[in-house]
């Protein structure tokens, strides 16, 4: 099972007990998972998901809040899309009808269908964020994080789209509404973003589960940080040193030691005695000790007569 699907699932085992929290979420999942459509007088609504355990949730709160009992379909994968799709379907146009007018979504006297968003249902935070999480069970999507930061919401229609937007917004949450072709998103690429969303649409536990894998991953970022860079050094030192032995080895064979003043002789003494030393702690077996532009001076001197020779 994928991260989302596993995510879903979870969030579905969500506890609500006040009805308007509930009303609420099942708006949500209308306006993200509902496919309507209108033919001489009657209308189907079906309600298309990509997990069992969220077409359980809202066939119990459809029964729970308005006494219907849609079917419960469904759709195997494809080729194309293999994971199976979930329904819940209507049986006829009356019970269609019910749902859709209860929520403005359905004019039944102009025989039309509303996109706006009523915000009388949705009214309070919590309300809200119930509408969310509906909107995130029906079109949803998050990418696994120990892979990447994203998640996605399919919407389908600008118009819903942008008051989506807004609404989030509202709350401190700031989602990007995107367009490609015909499909119409929101999503989020910020891990910060990410995980207040989570926690909003009340996946507490899967908020702690990505703190938790993030502060592994930045553990391990950090570690693989620091052994590179400390593996740079040492790469660094050991060339440096090769070089500075190179020029000492020159300047001895060619010129012999009285090429060198006493400084340079005890430079050279300490390099060929500790080639695996850094500058750094070279510097403090000098007698006395010096500090480390005297000592880089020292050795430059040495490459320059080394280099004047051959």
């Amino acid at each position: 099972m994928s991260y989302s699907a596993n995510l879903k699932a979870t969030l579905s085992l969500t506890e609500v007990v006040d009805d308007g929290i509930k009303v609420a979420e099942l708006y949500g999942f209308l306006h993200s998972a509902g496919t309507i459509s209108l033919s001489a007088g009657t209308i189907k609504l079906i309600l298309l998901c990509d997990s069992a355990a969220v077409s359980r949730r809202y066939f119990a709160i459809i029964k729970d809040i308005f006494g219907l009992t849609p079917l419960l379909g469904v759709k195997k994968g494809t080729a194309f899309s293999r994971g199976n799709r979930y329904m819940l379907q209507f049986t006829t146009s009356e019970e269609a009808m019910e749902l859709l007018s209860f929520y403005n979504i359905y004019d039944l006297f102009e025989n039309r269908l509303n996109d706006e968003i009523d915000l009388s249902f949705i009214n309070t935070v919590e309300t809200r964020q119930a509408y969310q999480r509906g909107i995130f069970l029906g079109c949803g999507h998050m990418s696994d994080p120990t892979k990447t930061y994203h998640l996605t919401m399919n919407i389908g229609n600008l118009v819903r789209a942008e008051q989506i937007r807004a609404l989030l917004e509202h709350d401190d949450i700031a989602m990007k509404v995107s367009k490609r072709q015909e499909h119409i998103s929101l999503s989020l690429k910020d891990r910060d973003g990410i995980a207040t969303f989570l926690a909003y649409i009340g996946a507490h536990k899967a908020m702690l589960d990505f703190e938790s894998l993030l502060t592994v991953k930045d553990f391990r970022n950090d570690t693989v940080r620091i052994i590179n860079s400390e593996t740079a050094n040492i790469d660094k030192t050991a060339n440096t040193a090769a070089r500075q032995i190179e020029a000492i080895q020159c300047v001895l064979e060619a010129a012999g030691p009285q090429a060198l003043n006493a400084k340079l002789t005890e430079a050279a003494r300490l390099r060929m005695a500790y080639p695996e030393l850094p500058l750094s702690a070279l510097c403090k077996l000098f007698k006395p000790p010096i500090g480390k532009s005297a000592a880089y001076k020292r050795y430059l001197q040495i490459e320059k007569i080394a280099a004047d020779i051959s």
